[in-house]
């Protein structure tokens, strides 16, 4: 399942007054404010391009500060719902999850009722898109070449179905994509209609890897979620607190409020997230991992 422009979906979501318009979503964690998402109506601007070369395109696009933390938390809830329909879903990067049906078609009367209950459980407005395949890269293949909110089927023939797909698909070091293009292969079928060898012989183990997804063979298993509980406290400080010492109080007392609660009396917690929203500046989150 793909969620394409997960970030510029979740801000219409905060802020639908500003649908029809251009607006770029920025990332200045590294910097240097750098693209992360784009509403359609930014014809042009894409991931990674910097905020001055998307403003020389669209001068008028509203600039909105990344939310990574409140993104994270919209795809976990889709994963959470995902949970409800097969007990094998793995997130991999946000946006895109990965869902074993094998086994749970008679269970939900058939592989057609299974993708439906798949789409309902997510909300319309994410608009996500299904790839069915035997495995993970034809399917993920499948919804990035899907329209809209169709489900696409790969065939039993997968290469058939991946021979005409452009290398940019594949999952590949950016050295080795442009290697491939050097030497003249630019689709998925080019590729495959090459000897294995001769590509491990250039590539190495990416050559090998990259052949045979080419050929749709991908042998990496669904990784099930853990299942995990959750506590969850928030705290509000006094406007314009800019004192360390009280940001400090605030977290010791929501780690009371955590441990006071009756779900985590008598037990550990193995990681805590912490996450902060900012007046007048981009929200940060930070992952505590504690020792068993």
């Amino acid at each position: 399942m793909l969620i394409s422009h997960l970030r510029a979906r979740v801000e219409l979501r905060r802020q639908p007054q500003l649908r029809g318009s251009p607006a770029v979503i920025v990332d200045r964690s590294a910097g240097k404010p750098l693209v992360a998402d784009a509403f359609p109506e930014a014809s042009g601007v894409v991931a990674g391009m910097t905020l001055e070369e998307a403003l020389s395109r669209h001068p008028e696009a509203t600039v909105l500060e990344a939310d990574e933390p409140a993104y994270r938390r919209v795809f976990r809830q889709s994963l959470t719902a995902l949970q409800g329909v097969s007990d094998r879903v793995e997130g991999a990067k946000p946006g895109t999850a990965y869902v074993g049906l094998d086994g749970l078609e008679t269970l939900h009367g058939g592989e057609t009722a299974l993708v439906r209950a798949l789409r309902e459980a997510i909300p319309h407005d994410l608009a996500p898109r299904i790839g069915v395949a035997a495995a993970k890269f034809p399917a993920f293949v499948a919804a990035r070449t899907g329209r809209g909110r169709e489900t696409v089927t790969v065939p039993p023939d997968a290469a058939a179905f991946l021979a005409p797909r452009s290398i940019d698909l594949l999952p590949l070091a950016d050295d080795v994509r442009e290697g491939l293009i050097r030497f003249g292969l630019h689709s998925m079928g080019a590729v495959a209609a090459m000897r294995m060898e001769l590509l491990i012989d250039q590539f190495g183990n990416e050559g090998q890897r990259a052949w045979e997804l080419c050929q749709g063979i991908d042998e990496r298993p669904v990784v099930p979620l853990e299942t995990e509980e959750a506590v969850v406290e928030r705290i509000a400080l006094p406007f314009a607190s800019t004192s360390l010492d009280l940001v400090l109080a605030g977290v010791d007392t929501l780690l009371k409020r955590a441990f006071a609660r009756p779900l985590a009396r008598g037990r550990y917690a193995s990681r805590m997230d912490l996450a902060c929203l900012l007046h007048g500046a981009p929200p940060w989150e930070k992952a505590f991992h504690f020792r068993r």
